[in-house]
């Protein structure tokens, strides 16, 4: 009888899939390590997610009770409330790792140390925030660093950071806001010129801002208001 050779053809997948079996075979131990090291990698990456939800997610829930008790409180409890308020806020801030307390945590802080007056402490917040932070509240809490400023009666504090805003955020929604504050704090230092090109832009390229009815009023004051 004639013997005949059969060839048999495969597609090209096929070819892969049987040089990857034969690889295996002949490479037992190798393959075999880097699948526990892909399994111990992965292992390690689900435990890490499921840390940083549960961290992040308690801390969430700790911050959620630390303002519902201080919103709920007696408003003549409210002083005392808010000092309970800013020691726990200001612990759990310090133990926070990542999640949204971690990133915007020194906001709220600042703002309980805001609503009890202590003004310093509450603007070096502000500015630790937004040095650390880029954020939609990280003008906000240079505006209140600001005003934290004006309350100690630092002016040239205050106008550095109005500055620092002018420069960053100019051509913002924050602008006629940024003309505004930097035209009353050159009213404060006795710059009439500067205090009323401030509020006399302001008038003209936002003639709309919630900020114009006072403008005008300085405007007519300039002068006299510091």
């Amino acid at each position: 009888m004639e013997k005949r050779n059969v060839t048999i053809h495969r597609d090209g997948l096929e070819n892969v899939l049987m040089a990857g079996k034969e690889y295996i075979k002949s490479h037992r131990r190798p393959v075999a390590i880097i699948v526990l090291a892909v399994l111990v990698l992965t292992g390690a990456g689900v435990a890490g997610f499921v840390y940083y939800d549960k961290t992040s997610s308690e801390d969430l829930r700790r911050y959620e009770a630390i303002i519902s008790e201080y919103q709920n409180q007696k408003p003549e409890l409210k002083t005392d409330a808010a000092e309970v308020a800013v020691v726990k806020m200001t612990n759990l801030v310090k133990s926070s790792r990542f999640g949204y307390v971690h990133r915007h945590g020194k906001y709220i802080l600042a703002g309980l140390l805001f609503e009890t007056k202590k003004f310093e402490e509450a603007k070096k917040m502000y500015l630790e925030y937004a040095d650390d932070t880029d954020s939609a509240f990280t003008p906000l809490a240079l505006f209140q660093a600001g005003i934290c400023a004006e309350s100690l009666n630092q002016f040239d504090k205050a106008n550095e950071i109005y500055k620092q805003i002018e420069k960053k955020y100019k051509d913002s929604v924050y602008a006629d806001r940024i003309l505004y504050d930097l035209g009353r704090m050159a009213q404060k230092k006795g710059d009439g010129a500067l205090a009323k090109d401030c509020f006399s832009r302001l008038l003209s390229q936002y003639p709309n801002s919630p900020f114009t009815v006072q403008a005008k009023a300085r405007l007519f004051m300039n002068g006299m208001t510091k």
